[in-house]
């Protein structure tokens, strides 16, 4: 093995969370009726919110010392995630349109109305239930989006103290909620959108706190697989009644963990690219498989199509579409966005 001082780049990070987006895909298959093999698949919103504490802390802290705006840093994040956060809505909102065109939806009312407040990243007043119900996983995304606002006014000035007191709060909320709705998934609809609050701001100033104390060099060895093969596990593990004590202990402490052993133990160079491309796919593939796999699952039940066989198609196809719309639709819409709001930003009031 050998020390690496490149403290930019985490690769063992891009391939965790890539590894994480797929086995997510791999959880809502399950919930179509097909055999779930990602039971746990809920975990990894845990894991993505202590990582981009990790992430957002480690690339901003600096920069906002250096003279960064909150309005620089927010037009930064928006035009980081809004392309495919609109595109995965787009996609709901069509297949919506077909369900009512089929006559298997009540009416326009629902989509319409949701998309509405939702393209806003805010949560659909018109839902009785899911708040985010034209795309699923968008609900994470609304509570990332706002928890950076809250970073940008107040996190980041917090010291290491204050961010400590922020997350045995939030961890003492979060429990509570999810003992409350009887499980920690919580967040994606209106009866446990608090928990869903609770369960960010535990996990994001952790994710501060770690970039700030994970000052270490890095370690270059296979030992790097070691927190892949760990958050594989704690996904794929199978659901049993009376689990909450269980998923709470693997959401506030081995979720963290993973990531601290990310920091320190670097892929070897040769599995770098590998790596960088698992990174790549992961955004994309998350917020953008879930209304493609409600059309997808009855075609392919109406062909007939073994179930293994077509899960392990659909993975794999979201694999290579998310690299596709990555590099030919996210990136330019980036940094068209970006030019557009300096542009008027610039413009005489």
């Amino acid at each position: 093995m050998d020390l690496s001082k490149n403290l930019d780049r985490y690769y063992n990070l891009d391939w965790m969370r890539g590894v994480a987006a797929i086995l997510v895909v791999v959880y809502h298959y399950g919930s179509t009726g097909q055999p779930n093999l990602a039971e746990h698949g809920f975990i990894a919103v845990d894991f993505f919110f202590v990582l981009s504490g990790f992430v957002i802390d480690r690339t901003y802290s600096a920069r906002f010392g250096a003279g960064l705006s909150s309005f620089q840093f927010m037009t930064e994040r928006f035009c980081r995630l809004y392309p495919l956060f609109i595109l995965g809505l787009a996609l709901g909102f069509a297949k919506a349109l077909g369900a009512v065109w089929i006559g298997s939806h009540d009416g326009l009312l629902n989509p319409v109305g949701s998309l509405m407040f939702n393209a806003l990243f805010l949560p659909s007043p018109v839902s009785e239930s899911v708040i985010f119900p034209l795309n699923g996983p968008a609900w994470s995304l609304f509570l990332e989006f706002w928890v950076n606002v809250l970073f940008a006014i107040v996190l980041v000035r917090l010291a290491l103290r204050s961010l400590l007191a922020v997350v045995l709060v939030s961890a003492i909320g979060f429990i509570s909620s999810s003992t409350a709705v009887g499980g920690l998934n919580v967040g994606w609809d209106w009866g446990s959108l608090t928990g869903g609050m609770f369960r960010i701001l535990f996990a994001f100033p952790l994710g501060m706190i770690i970039s700030r104390i994970a000052q270490w060099s890095k370690v270059t060895s296979l030992a790097s697989l070691v927190p892949v093969a760990i958050l594989i596990c704690m996904m794929s593990l199978s659901s049993w009644p009376g689990q909450l004590p269980f998923d709470l202990t693997i959401a506030i402490l081995v979720a963290p963990a993973i990531v601290v052993l990310g920091t320190r133990y670097e892929v070897p160079r040769y599995l770098e690219k590998t790596a960088s491309i698992f990174g790549e796919i992961s955004y994309p593939m998350y917020i953008l498989h879930y209304p493609l796999l409600f059309v997808f699952v009855p075609v392919v039940h109406k062909l007939g199509i073994n179930d293994d066989l077509a899960m392990v198609a659909f993975v794999a196809g979201m694999f290579a579409l998310s690299l596709a719309l990555s590099r030919a639709y996210d990136r330019p819409s980036r940094k068209w966005l970006m030019s557009r709001i300096k542009i008027r930003s610039q413009q005489p009031a």
